[in-house]
């Protein structure tokens, strides 16, 4: 899947050099942020941080993560739950999410402060940003 989401990219160099960024996270800074939430992030979502493109509120740097995940804690994400992306006009209302212990990629909405609806968006994060960059084009 790597060679897809790679190839998608090179095909359309005019979208993604304008609007998204080469990300460049190193190891230090991800077992930082992995330190700092007490989780492991998967290998799909490492490769990312360190080879992807971000833009469009993807979170492409372990800081973004870390910051968005903790003040989403404090409304009651679980800890398993690593927010990657907010979504749409909810700001962190309504946050994209891997789920650190099964690698789904979930949409997380804090509906109000006694109900949450979680829906599943898809079953790996190299599915999810490969249409995450496919819908973009």
């Amino acid at each position: 899947m790597q060679e897809k989401i790679i190839t998608l990219i090179k095909e359309h160099p005019e979208l993604f050099n304008m609007e998204f960024k080469n990300n460049s996270a190193d190891d230090e800074s991800i077992a930082n942020a992995e330190k700092a939430l007490g989780l492991k992030f998967n290998d799909q979502f490492i490769w990312f941080l360190k080879n992807g493109i971000s833009g469009n509120r993807l979170y492409g740097k372990p800081e973004n993560c870390v910051a968005v995940t903790n003040r989403a804690r404090k409304k009651g994400l679980p800890l398993n739950l690593l927010a990657i992306k907010h979504s749409g006009e909810y700001e962190e209302a309504c946050l994209i999410c891997i789920d650190t212990e099964t690698g789904k990629v979930i949409e997380y909405f804090f509906v109000d402060d006694d109900e949450v609806e979680v829906t599943e968006k898809s079953a790996d994060f190299y599915s999810y940003y490969y249409d995450f960059l496919n819908d973009y084009i």
